[in-house]
C-alpha cells in the first residue's frame, strides 16, 4: 500500500475512533456517567473492589459509578454504530485490528 494510502486510512480510523468515544461519553453524561468511569470499573471489576470504595475515593455517589447502570448505555451504543457491520465483516474488522495490534507490540517491545 503507498504512504499516502496508509497515512489516510489511519487518520479514517483515528477519526472513526476519537468520534465514537466522543458519542459514548456524550450519551453516558446523560445518565451521569463517563467513559473514563466505565473504563475504570471495567479494570476495577475482575478484582475485589466494591465500587462503594471507588465512588467514596473520587468523591461520587455510588449509583453515578455502578457498573450495570452504565454497561447497558455503553453496550446501545456499539451495537448502534459497530452493528452496522455484518458479523463476516466484524470478524474481518477484528483480524486487521488485531493483526495491527501485534505490529505495534512488536514496536513497542522493549529491545532484549
Amino acid at each position: 500500500m503507498e504512504p499516502h494510502n496508509l497515512i489516510v486510512v489511519s487518520k479514517q480510523f483515528a477519526w472513526v475512533y476519537l468520534r465514537l468515544q466522543r458519542l459514548i461519553d456524550r450519551n453516558l453524561s446523560r445518565h451521569d456517567a463517563s467513559l473514563a468511569k466505565i473504563r475504570l470499573l471495567a479494570f476495577l471489576d475482575d478484582g475485589p473492589k466494591r465500587s462503594t470504595d471507588i465512588a467514596s475515593f473520587f468523591g461520587q455517589a455510588p449509583r453515578t459509578v455502578m457498573m450495570a447502570q452504565a454497561q447497558p448505555l455503553y453496550e446501545a451504543i456499539l451495537s448502534r454504530t459497530m452493528g452496522a457491520l455484518s458479523g463476516d465483516e466484524l470478524q474481518l474488522f477484528s483480524d486487521l485490528l488485531t493483526k495491527v495490534e501485534a505490529a505495534v507490540e512488536r514496536i513497542e517491545a522493549p529491545a532484549e
